[in-house]
This record gives structure tokens, sequence and C-alpha cells, in this order.
């Protein structure tokens, strides 16, 4: 009832019910009019749109699927893409730098997200696609321009510095949704598998970054009691 005609966008996430849904079928079709209980009717003007955020469509009947555009984004290798496009956008950065970037992303991504599914529970349902846009948003963060400026001026390509942005930006995009649960203790779990390679950290001394503990390669090595590795 906003009497101004800006787009509005009316967003309806979570499961559907299959009482409710029957009843926007009106408001999906031609008539675009939502009929309450106590009769009272709710126009949906033309500047408005309606959209559902929804995980299926178990109570979804025929008539409301064919009176919605249905877009289904599945968990696949979307988020490959979306790095890539998110490494592309990066304007302020030279090619030699995304390519220390897609090296990263190929070195750890998969690796940690196949680990994560074979080892993990989380405390709130995540798909890879999220984890993977968090990690892109953290590092927009840590490789900020005055980051640059201290370094990566002049195009430097210290890989050992980006591993350890990129590193710090996994451990919480990958394990910020790990917590106790059954019992089991899996944001430590994650915390001793995660395996950082000797070229961000000296092959003697295991690391500790952001309050996780990096193992490197040489005591993962004679660590026999880890269930899981990550191998890179």
């Amino acid at each position: 009832r906003m009497p101004d005609k800006n787009p509005k966008w009316i967003l309806l996430d979570g499961d559907l019910d299959a009482i409710w849904i029957e009843s926007m079928n009106s408001v999906m079709d031609d008539n675009k009019l939502l009929t309450l209980a106590s009769n009272e009717r709710i126009p949906l003007l033309p500047h408005m749109r309606l959209v559902l955020e929804i995980r299926d469509l178990v109570f979804a009947s025929p008539a409301t699927v064919s009176r919605a555009g249905i877009l289904y984004i599945s968990d696949g290798n979307q988020y490959k893409w979306y790095m890539e496009s998110w490494v592309q956008r990066r304007e302020d950065e030279t090619d030699d730098q995304k390519d220390i970037l897609r090296l990263l992303i190929d070195k750890y991504t998969d690796p940690c997200l196949d680990w994560l599914a074979k080892n993990t529970k989380t405390i709130t349902p995540v798909i890879n696609f999220n984890m993977c846009q968090t990690l892109c948003h953290l590092l927009d963060a840590l490789l900020s321009d005055e980051t640059n400026k201290i370094h990566f001026a002049n195009g430097a390509t210290n890989k050992v510095t980006y591993e350890t942005f990129f590193c710090f930006a996994a451990v919480w995009a990958f394990g910020g949704a790990l917590s106790v649960k059954d019992g089991e203790d899996y944001r430590t779990k994650f915390n001793s598998c995660l395996l950082y390679t000797s070229d961000a950290a000296d092959e003697e001394d295991s690391g500790d970054l952001g309050g996780c503990r990096l193992i490197t390669k040489k005591h993962h090595t004679a660590n026999t009691d880890t269930e899981g590795t990550i191998d890179t």
C-alpha cells in the first residue's frame, strides 16, 4: 500500500505448505489478487513481483507450477564458474596474480568440500556454492587495496602470502558452520585435518592461523590417528 510505484519484490522463503500455496494461485495468475479468510482482497500491483525461494516442489500442484517461472539451481559445479568470474572481476590484479588465485582455488576448494561432505555435519545446511561465495567475500576483504599496497606493490606475486590469506579465508568459509553435533566436535576435526603445505609454512613446524591449527605435510604424515586427510 505504499504510494510510490518503485519496483517492489516480495520474497517468500522456506518450505512450501500445501494449504497456503494453493491460496497463492490467484496471485500468480492473471487476476493477481490474494483473497484472505476475512474476505479482504490484496492486489499484486504491476510494479510488484513475487519470488518464492524454496527447497523443493513436493507440495506444489501442477496448477502452481504452471503459473510460476521455475529456476532450478543445482549444487553441482556452479561454484566453480562463480569463483572464476570473481577472479576475472579483480581488475586491480595482474594476470600472474590472478593465476595464483586460480591455482589456490584448484588446490584447496574441491579437496575441502569433498572432505567436509564425507567427514562432518554442519549445524545448519550449507551448500557448496554458499561456502565458496563466503570464501570470495572474505578474500575481497583480506586482499583490499591497503593489503595490495603493502604486500603486492608493483604487481608482486608472492605466492606464500597469497596462500596465507587464502587459507585464513578458507578456514572460516568452509568451517564456519561446523560445531559440536551428536557428541562430536567437527570444528576440531576439520581443524586437525586441514593440511597446510610447506609452500607457506616451514615443513619442520606446524603453524597456527586465525585460531586454526594448520598441520604441515611432515607432521601430518607422522600422525596415524587422524581419520581423514586433505591431500594437496
